[in-house]
């Protein structure tokens, strides 16, 4: 099955008890199957919408990886 694996980055402006703040981290990703293949090379640099679930990396390492289930590419 093929799988990619990448780091996607977060941006964004957030509102917390009414004070807003800049909010950024990256995140692990995986694609697998038929998306990945669909995915390989063309997501580097880009604005995306990623839609998906977390889950622990392995029942070793508890470092938590986006698993992506729907790419959005954002045009502008």
């Amino acid at each position: 099955m093929p799988v990619l694996e990448m780091w996607l980055r977060h941006h964004s402006r957030q509102t917390i008890a009414t004070l807003e703040r800049d909010v950024s981290c990256e995140i692990q990703a995986v694609a697998m199957g038929a998306l990945a293949k669909q995915l390989a090379g063309t997501m580097a640099g880009n604005t995306v919408h990623c839609t998906g679930f977390l889950n622990q990396r392995s029942l070793r390492n508890p470092r938590l990886v986006l698993h992506i289930e729907f790419v959005e590419f954002v045009k502008g």
